[in-house]
């Protein structure tokens, strides 16, 4: 029996751990070419590693996705080590949080580096895939676009960055899908 996602390629970024690394290997395990993308070097590499010794495709590169021109480095890069083909983006990276910090505790440059990896790396990626996807894709759109978000973006918990950056990501994700149906 053929594996679900045979042929198809995808970049999954926070794939280093977690949820990320889980969506890696579910992907990887159903067939597809899988470029992974966090900033830990270390972890990232371990599970592209761990995915090529069970006889899958995969590839790590680091990005920091908080940092300008990382979203559409990190696209350009991944396309290119897929060659020149993106058919699944996931979205699942987001910098590490503490439920300690209220909206009016909360640092500046905390809320910028967690809207810019959440959301704008969001925006970035899901802007480039979709266009990449619908443009490229044989006898029809064709292309997945995966955002993981939280149950924080419906219910605050001392968590204002994350739960307002994953709320944004949501409705992100609804208006690429309009934008692609």
């Amino acid at each position: 029996m053929e594996a679900l996602l045979a042929g198809d390629t995808a970049l999954v970024t926070g794939g280093a751990n977690g949820i990320g690394r889980a969506i890696a290997q579910a992907i990887a395990g159903e067939g597809a070419r899988v470029v992974l993308a966090d900033t830990n070097a270390e972890g990232g590499e371990a599970t592209a590693a761990a995915l090529r010794a069970e006889g899958r495709d995969a590839t790590f590169i680091p990005s920091d996705l908080s940092q300008p021109g990382a979203a559409a480095a990190l696209f350009e890069a991944a396309r290119a080590v897929l060659g020149g083909r993106l058919s699944i983006l996931v979205h699942s990276a987001s910098p590490r949080r503490l439920e300690t910090d209220t909206a009016l505790d909360l640092s500046p440059e905390a809320w910028h580096r967690m809207v810019a990896v959440n959301l704008e790396a969001g925006f970035t990626l899901g802007q480039l895939a979709g266009r990449h996807m619908r443009d490229t894709a044989a006898g029809g759109p064709r292309g997945r676009l995966l955002f993981v978000t939280s149950l924080h973006a419906e219910t605050p918990r001392n968590l204002p960055h994350y739960s307002a950056s994953k709320a944004g990501l949501t409705m992100l994700m609804k208006e690429l899908a309009r934008a692609l149906g």
